[in-house]
């Protein structure tokens, strides 16, 4: 951080393993960066068949922007496509899964509520 400000470059930022035991990501902001409500701003790679197992964040919204790659999310039992410029928004409680028909690249943003 400089001067309050955070100025990252994607490609110095090291892969760490998801929480959700699949897929690596990279991540530009962790909540302890900023005194906002996000609680981390990441782009997540998952490869061809990987899933990242159903789940749901109590107390955070969850915001998806695709942009590489074709998957499938399943958001409260309803089964969403993704691709390139796809957009979501997951409601805090609300169970949602992501699943890698080919490699994906995906930019995910929490905010706690």
């Amino acid at each position: 951080m400089m001067d309050g400000f955070v100025i990252k470059d994607l490609t110095d930022v090291n892969e760490v393993p998801t929480s959700h035991n699949a897929g690596l990501k990279r991540v530009l902001l962790s909540k302890g960066e900023t005194r906002s409500k996000i609680t981390q701003i990441a782009v997540t790679t998952l490869k061809a068949g990987e899933v990242a197992e159903e789940h749901n964040h109590l107390d955070m919204e969850e915001f998806f922007l695709f942009y590489e790659g074709q998957g499938r999310m399943r958001i409260d039992g309803r089964e969403v496509e993704v691709g390139p410029g796809r957009f979501i928004g997951i409601p805090a409680g609300v169970a949602h899964e992501v699943q890698a028909v080919t490699d994906l690249r995906f930019q995910t943003i929490g905010v706690e509520l």
